[in-house]
């Protein structure tokens, strides 16, 4: 008996809570730096449901080789900067009572530099519940449910980018 009005009582919580989307997060198309040394910069979006509505963001964008992470600038018109323990700087704030949903949320500009020839492949994640800095902060208590893409950047090797420029001279 006890078993049954707990698995109602927890029915009846589902139907009353609003149901919650995933959050999903893109890149830019991929992109390419010219050289080692050289950099590139990749702008990050979310189309937040409404029903997610956020008041702060924190995720990791770590390279898998190839590229480092230089810096991340949060878009300033909606999130004031935030950085967790991790030192990434990937983060934004906005404070309630105000929030943040709609399709397209420009987030903010993840800048790298080539370290060495080669294709670097990006997976955005967050770490959430290990960090609580990281994730998609909803108004009152909780996390978003949230989708991350991944995305590229090539370094090329040198020689490469000469034997172009020869051919286009030819």
């Amino acid at each position: 008996m006890k078993l049954k009005a707990v698995c109602c009582a927890a029915l009846l919580g589902m139907l009353v809570s609003p149901a919650l989307a995933d959050i999903m997060i893109t890149a830019t198309p991929d992109y390419q730096v010219t050289s080692i040394g050289g950099t590139a910069t990749v702008d990050i979006y979310a189309d937040i449901p409404e029903a997610d509505a956020i008041v702060g963001f924190g995720f990791d964008a770590n390279p898998d080789g190839f590229v480092s992470l230089t810096g991340f600038d949060v878009n300033l018109a909606l999130f004031s900067a935030a950085a967790g323990p991790d030192g990434d700087g990937i983060g934004g704030l906005v404070f309630p009572p105000d929030t943040v949903w709609g399709d397209g949320v420009y987030l903010g500009t993840l800048s790298y530099v080539g370290d060495s020839m080669g294709l670097a492949t990006i997976q955005m994640s967050d770490s959430y519940p290990d960090d609580l800095t990281e994730g998609f902060a909803l108004d009152g208590s909780g996390f978003a449910p949230v989708v991350y893409g991944a995305f590229e950047i090539y370094v090329p090797e040198p020689s490469a980018l000469l034997l172009l420029a020869l051919g286009g001279l030819v």
